[in-house]
Order: structure tokens, then sequence, then C-alpha cells
């Protein structure tokens, strides 16, 4: 095994001595955006992450206590589909709701009317429950974090 020496450059020359300056210093620059270029992405993917998860708690409780359509929690919409296939809505319900009753368990999102809305459809009692709630534009994209500052 050989090993290597280290060779030290000694720069005499002001040109040369800039020119390294400027090197190291775009260098620096590069490492330091990429880290804070990833640190953010890492921020957002666990922010949006734990919005999901507050939301999906909402529903479950509300999908768990529902009993009609009459009066929904602010900001969400109730379908409720029997067996008969009659379907009662929520008043104000957005256009999908309808159609939710008929989608299989568990939770999804789903846009419409430029209104973006996170669902729950559960299946209760024999009557398909759809819940779905509006994700307000600001708590879409990185709103946990940032309410927290």
């Amino acid at each position: 095994m050989t090993r290597r020496r280290r060779t030290t450059v000694v720069l005499t020359e002001p040109a040369q001595l800039r020119r390294a300056t400027r090197s190291a210093a775009l260098q620096s620059a590069i490492v330091l955006a990429a880290v804070l270029l990833l640190v953010g992405v890492v921020l957002l993917s666990v922010d949006t992450r734990i919005g999901n998860r507050q939301i999906d708690a909402q529903l479950a409780q509300v999908a768990a206590q529902v009993d009609d359509v009459d009066d929904p929690p602010p900001g969400m919409a109730i379908g409720i589909a029997t067996a008969a296939g009659h379907v009662a809505l929520s008043a104000h319900a957005p256009a999908p709701t309808a159609e939710l009753t008929t989608s299989p368990p568990g939770y999804s999102t789903v846009r419409s009317g430029g209104g973006e809305y996170r669902v729950l459809v559960v299946e209760r009692s024999g009557r398909r429950i759809a819940v779905l709630v509006d994700k307000p534009r600001g708590n879409r994209v990185g709103s946990v974090f940032w309410k927290r500052c």
C-alpha cells in the first residue's frame, strides 16, 4: 500500500490567489444552497404529512359520530347513502359529495370547482358515509410549520 504525499501549493501571484478564493467561495455557496434546499424539502414534506394527519383525525372523529347530514362541523360536508340507494347531502355540499358515497371506503383527496377536499368514506350500520373537509389554500402547503413560527 502506497501512501500519497500531500502536496502544498504556494500561491505567489495575486491573480492565482483571487481565483482560488473565488473558487472556494463559489463551492461553499453551492454546497450551502444545496443543503438549504434539502432542508426546505424535508420540512415541507414533514409539514404536509402532519397537516394531513390532523385532517384525517378530524375526519375520522366526525365520521364516527355523524348521525345525519343536518349539522356538519364548520368547513365540512357530509353525504350519507342508504342501502336502498337514497342519498342525503348536507347543505352547501360540494358537487362530488353524492358520487363519493358510492366510492370505496378510505381516505382520498378530491378537486372540484377550484377547491381541494380531503375525504373519508366509511361504511357504518348499512350506510355509506362520506365526510369532506375543504382544505383552505393556506393549509395546502407549509401551514403547520409556519403557524408555529
